[in-house]
């Protein structure tokens, strides 16, 4: 049996060429990602109550909480915890951004299933839009209550719900 180097990486032996190390890893890659695709595709053919028991769903429960210093993302509770997608186009292979972690006060104000928190102690007319000057007015998105210019749409001012004991000057 003859052996011949074809170059420094490549040789054959008896005429079969052998893969190089990068042939190897490419193809580990691949059938990493080629699994990857099915564990997805299964995955997202589970009830969604079912994907929230697996093995994965709490991978990204742990990795959105590590992201979040395991704080509410809107009003900074460490109590009652609980992860929440803002969409569901990417279920079984979640991004960072597709995942908010909240409490479950803000998870309810989240599905408007209470009323926004009532404002703190404090004069609106202190609070003024930091783009035009304009005042603010208490307004809801998705991602729960937050003080917006009345000039909206034409400006889209904003500031964070305030806190308690919290004025406009800061």
């Amino acid at each position: 049996m003859t052996l011949y180097f074809e170059d420094d990486e490549h040789f054959r032996w008896e005429g079969l060429k052998l893969p190089n190390h990068e042939d190897i890893v490419r193809d580990k890659v691949l059938q990493a990602m080629l699994t990857n695709m099915a564990e997805v595709a299964c995955l997202r053919k589970l009830p969604y109550d079912k994907y929230l028991q697996t093995r994965h769903w709490r991978t990204k429960v742990r990795e959105a909480l590590d992201r979040a210093d395991h704080r509410c993302q809107l009003c900074g509770s460490e109590d009652r915890l609980c992860v929440h997608h803002n969409t569901y186009e990417r279920l079984g292979c979640e991004r960072p951004s597709d995942l908010i972690v909240l409490c479950q006060d803000c998870h309810a104000r989240h599905h408007d299933k209470l009323p926004p928190p009532p404002l703190p102690d404090l004069d609106l007319a202190e609070w003024d839009c930091p783009e035009c000057g304009a005042a603010l007015k208490p307004m809801k998105s998705r991602y729960g209550p937050f003080l917006g210019c009345v000039r909206f749409p034409e400006c889209r001012g904003l500031r964070q719900w305030p806190k308690s004991g919290s004025n406009g000057s800061s």
